[in-house]
């Protein structure tokens, strides 16, 4: 991890097209800075001048966007803690849990190669876990099931939050519309 220097213009244009991207609602400077608590040390960072040079830590950049799609509602937590950390966590307090949880993400891990090699020839970009969820809920009955999607679904979360898979996202946003029109014919 590195740090690097911008200026406030060069990031906002970065978060603003990411966010588009990502959630298909770009903003400007102004609705990037609304999205933020005042009292928020990113609201300070974005609202320096446009031509000033910041110099941003990259984990500042990934936790920026995360938060970015928190209060736009695209996701459900707040930070940028992988998943596998969090159910980790989730996990913990019960021994027989965390070495169900253990087992299905080494199982995880062992499909998802599988997954990205039968993509690439299907000539696809989708991953289809099927054969490891149907494992998963073989070996381990309907906590298997869950903790299989779980781990799909938080992979997918973790991608999605990511700024390193710029590629990456929910859906394939084909129309556009101006949210301020939006907003005002609603109203």
């Amino acid at each position: 991890m590195g740090s690097f220097t911008l200026t406030n213009q060069e990031f906002v244009c970065i978060l603003s097209e990411a966010t588009g991207f990502k959630t298909g609602v770009a903003l400007d400077k102004e609705q990037l800075l609304q999205l933020f608590p005042d009292e928020s040390i990113y609201k300070k960072t974005l609202s320096v001048d446009s031509k000033q040079y910041i110099r941003l830590h990259s984990s500042d950049v990934d936790e920026i966007f995360v938060q970015i799609l928190y209060y736009l509602g695209n996701v459900e937590y707040q930070t940028n803690i992988s998943s596998t950390t969090r159910l980790r966590e989730k996990y913990k307090k019960d021994d027989i849990l965390l070495s169900i949880y253990e087992s299905i993400l080494m199982l995880f891990i062992q499909h998802h190669e599988l997954m990205i090699q039968k993509a690439i020839s299907n000539k696809t970009k989708l991953l289809d876990p099927t054969e490891f969820m149907t494992e998963a809920c073989h070996k381990f009955g309907e906590i298997g099931l869950r903790i299989s999607y779980e781990i799909i679904n938080g992979t997918v979360e973790d991608s999605h939050c990511n700024l390193s898979f710029p590629r990456i996202r929910r859906f394939n946003w084909e129309d556009t519309v101006n949210l301020e029109s939006l907003f005002k014919s609603e109203s």
